[in-house]
């Protein structure tokens, strides 16, 4: 009696990751980022610096976090500002002070549409908008994510809900974890 209960149990839970590989993809994904936030909580009980530590200082402080590209791009947007569009930007911030501005000058945009707003663009507004974006970002992943499978025209209804569901956090955790 145990026994074809068992079996049956067992019938059922292989139907679902044969019927359909995306939902074993997705489920072992799932399994892959559940194991390597396990794996990561040890360290961190252990005192070891991980890449949690990271995550979870990045969510819980949102404006702690140093200038760094922002005091380069401020630098650049001063002497944008004192020099106006003449050439030189790059000769002069990165070669002549060695300061580490190597993105293109529209990245400075932002800096005047937060003060059209009527804001002063310090770090701590700099960070916030950036902690926010990434957030929308990794959640917008995993939206684009569900209704990709959820979309999918192969496999029965269940398998695609299933694996619909499994794709939201894999497509978060992807996006939180990709550091280019």
């Amino acid at each position: 009696m145990i026994e074809d209960v068992l079996r049956n149990r067992w019938r059922q839970v292989t139907r679902l990751y044969t019927a359909w590989p995306t939902t074993t993809v997705l489920a072992g994904l799932c399994l892959l980022i559940a194991g390597t936030v396990a794996i990561n909580l040890v360290f961190m009980a252990l005192g070891r610096p991980t890449a949690l530590n990271l995550l979870v200082e990045w969510a819980a402080h949102p404006t702690t976090t140093k200038g760094d590209s922002w005091d380069f791009m401020r630098l650049a947007r001063e002497w944008l500002s004192a020099n106006g569009s003449a050439p030189g930007l790059y000769d002069d911030i990165f070669f002549a002070q060695h300061h580490k501005f190597q993105y293109a000058p529209t990245s400075l945009l932002v800096y005047d549409a937060i003060s059209a707003l009527g804001f002063t663009p310090t770090h701590d507004l700099l960070n916030r908008i950036g902690h926010f974006t990434i957030a929308l970002t990794a959640l917008g992943v995993g939206v684009m994510a569900f209704l990709m499978i959820h979309r999918m025209p192969a496999g029965n209804a269940a398998d695609k809900r299933i694996a619909s569901y499994l794709a939201i956090p894999v497509g978060i955790a992807l996006t939180l974890t990709f550091y280019p």
